[in-house]
């Protein structure tokens, strides 16, 4: 099935069906996501700022203080 097959198919679903708690969910989807923060409190960090973060990252990676890709998908999977 095509990208468009796939599309009519889903929206003629969508036509038939009364299941509104479906239709909500649907509706949740397609609402643009939103970022945690707003974007005008984003504001660039100085080199030394960087500097500091990364040693810090670097460390944490030496103390196993971080999760895995996969680990991360599995929590948000959860959420």
């Amino acid at each position: 099935m095509d990208v468009a097959q796939l599309k009519y198919s889903i929206i003629e679903r969508l036509i038939k069906t009364d299941d509104e708690q479906l239709l909500r969910k649907v509706a949740e989807l397609m609402r643009p996501s939103r970022t945690p923060y707003p974007e005008n409190d984003l504001k660039p960090m100085s080199v030394g700022e960087l500097e500091t973060r990364i040693k810090q990252s670097r460390k944490d990676v030496k103390e196993s203080k971080f999760r895995t890709t996969e680990e991360m998908k599995e929590y948000f999977r959860k959420k």
